[in-house]
């Protein structure tokens, strides 16, 4: 619970950049109809099955159509729900949009996602069909969703009119954009819609861009781009100026080329230096192990043993442990770099305790004692310590370095101090381990 306690938190808070695509209402109804038509009657003797209402020569009863969206809300089965929100989008009166927006917003939780998809669909209609209305609609719903709807707006504009949405990011008037986040994220909703009509069209505007817009709009070009064409995409990121954002856009060609060809994406990645190349390997290797993790761990074998760091190692055992946990430790756990063997083994058993404590705490103690198993343990402690801090500490007292245990005891102990100072000192007691001093006030 030291350096993987560490690394596990500046994970936990890092705001990676995402820009989500939904698919189109037509697309997506076309996928229920046919999982509707084609579902395989399943077997009664596995399933539980819903009492058949229907006797036998009686007619099947009609299918009423909701009237209204609260009467939508309101169907319990989550499928004919879907089926008839996206109906609703297709036949509301354009100037009911709003309206609507507010209802869906009213009637369920702000994460849930089912409400989510059908306002990014309503605002995909509306600024389709409306632009002017649908911006103006942006002064009037709370900040803390305006750069969420401003995302689905600029995108569906954009990809009716790319030189529109690019000249409304540039409006000195336009207060969204002042947020740098939020300049990077609009930027990119651009460039995604862009880059499929005229890619080098939507090149051009991107390198005339201020510093917190440009970097936004080469994610959402070259994202986009390399789906189809990896090594085009590849080819103009190198030209990129160097920094964070460069390295991170290198990472998702790497895994988006993984997909086409893990070969090709390699060899790109293999001849990058320094930072670029250890995370454009981590995109590509995590996103061949996702697939096949013996064979991205095979590739691993074939390179210098001093050449793979311990975030190389975690690319394939990450993704490995969701299928073979098991298989994935003991491959990290035989591998000849020491230094990367002990930084990637507390992360592998961390997503194994997480699956299954009990596999996985049988098989830590099977190991023999030194540095990768003290990092293992930490690894197994953070997972465990939520739900039984008394069995995490106890693992982590059993750390065979002296410096190391002294650490992560100390770490836990200080953390259940504040959940549950009584239990926490109670342990401490039994185990003759000295509590942290009160903190000053």
């Amino acid at each position: 619970m030291t350096r993987f306690h560490l690394a596990a938190v500046v994970a936990a808070i890092a705001v990676p950049f995402a820009i989500v695509q939904f698919l189109q209402n037509q697309q997506l109804k076309a996928t229920l109809d046919a999982r509707q038509s084609s579902t395989p009657h399943p077997d009664n003797s596995k399933t539980p099955q819903p009492p058949s209402t229907t006797q036998p020569n009686a007619p099947t009863p009609p299918t009423s159509t909701p009237a209204s969206l609260r009467d939508i809300l309101a169907q319990k089965d989550p499928m004919r729900r879907i089926q008839s929100l996206l109906d609703y989008v297709s036949r509301i009166p354009r100037d009911g949009i709003a309206a609507a927006i507010s209802e869906l917003q009213q009637g369920a939780p702000e994460w849930d996602r089912e409400t989510k998809m059908i306002i990014h669909l309503l605002l995909t209609r509306w600024a389709a069909e409306d632009p002017d209305a649908a911006i103006a609609s942006l002064n009037t719903i709370e900040a803390s969703k305006r750069g969420e709807y401003a995302s689905s707006i600029l995108a569906s504009i954009a990809a009716n009119d790319p030189k529109r949405a690019a000249a409304w990011l540039d409006d000195p008037a336009n207060a969204l954009v002042d947020f740098p986040l939020m300049g990077h994220i609009l930027a990119g909703s651009v460039g995604k819609e862009w880059v499929r009509q005229d890619p080098d069209a939507a090149l051009a505007w991107a390198a005339t861009l201020p510093e917190n817009q440009r970097a936004g709009a080469y994610f959402g070009i070259l994202g986009t781009l390399a789906a189809s064409d990896p090594a085009k995409s590849a080819d103009i990121a190198s030209s990129l100026p160097s920094g964070s954002e460069k390295t991170k856009l290198l990472a998702d060609i790497g895994t988006a080329w993984a997909r086409r060809s893990p070969d090709e994406a390699l060899a790109w990645a293999s001849s990058l230096e320094g930072p670029e190349r250890t995370t454009a390997m981590r995109g590509a290797l995590g996103s061949w192990a996702t697939s096949n993790p013996t064979k991205a761990a095979d590739y691993i074998q074939s390179l210098p043993p001093d050449s793979v760091t311990g975030p190389i190692l975690e690319s394939v055992a990450e993704p490995w442990t969701v299928s073979a946990p098991r298989d994935a430790a003991a491959w990290v756990m035989a591998h000849p770099n020491e230094a990367a063997r002990n930084d990637a083994i507390g992360n592998v058993m961390w997503n194994w305790t997480k699956q299954n404590p009990a596999e996985a705490s049988t098989w830590l103690t099977n190991q023999p004692a030194g540095p990768a198993r003290d990092e293992g343990i930490d690894g197994l402690a953070l997972a465990t310590f939520d739900n039984d801090p008394a069995g995490a500490l106890t693992w982590a007292a059993s750390i065979s370095d002296e410096s190391h245990r002294a650490r992560s005891v100390g770490i836990g102990i200080a953390a259940w101090v504040k959940r549950d100072a009584s239990s926490a000192s109670a342990w401490a007691n039994r185990n003759n381990i000295p509590l942290p001093a009160p903190s000053g006030n």
